[in-house]
């Protein structure tokens, strides 16, 4: 029997056209500092997560509400902050996310992120352990053991320790 798991969606969002913006450890802290913002201006909870170079996958839950405004505003509110980094410190790759859409001058994230319902517990523990070892997935290699990536939360989870403000560990609190 499975517990059920009410209000939890594992989330990707991947930058447009695959293309590798976030290996600029700046380009992470923007992502960083995104979720400890909607951790405490909204109470989302992010149970686990990583930054990978060319997508994210994020474990959230919360109220309904808040969960549809992360879903409206994640992808526009870090590709603002992305683009203002990218104008000031690295202009040579704006070009490469310049946008074929009429609506808009540049295009970081693809127009549809990804939302998957987690609905029990077997569930959650099978779609962290994905998330956690995206890192060590034979074309990226960005380590050996998951705890060594430093942009997700396979380290806390593996001491018991949420070394982010914005992470809440599941099934260990």
């Amino acid at each position: 029997m499975y517990n059920v798991i009410q209000d939890t969606y594992l989330f990707t969002a991947t930058c447009n056209s695959w293309i590798q913006l976030l290996t600029a450890d700046e380009n992470k802290t923007i992502i960083l500092e995104t979720l400890s913002r909607y951790s405490k201006d909204y109470s989302l909870h992010f149970h686990a997560f990583v930054i990978m170079p060319n997508h994210v996958h994020f474990v959230i839950g919360g109220a309904e509400d808040s969960l549809l405004y992360f879903r409206q505003s994640f992808t526009r509110i870090s590709a603002h902050r992305m683009l203002k980094y990218l104008r000031s410190e690295q202009p040579d790759l704006l070009e490469t996310v310049l946008s074929t859409q009429n609506d808009r001058r540049y295009h970081i994230w693809e127009r549809r992120s990804h939302w998957l319902r987690i609905r029990h517990d077997k569930m959650m523990r099978n779609v962290i352990r994905y998330v956690h070892n995206n890192p060590l997935q034979r074309h990226w290699q960005l380590c050996e053991l998951p705890e060594e990536y430093p942009y997700s939360s396979a380290k806390s989870y593996a001491t018991g320790n949420a070394e982010f403000d914005f992470l809440t560990l599941w099934g260990l609190t």
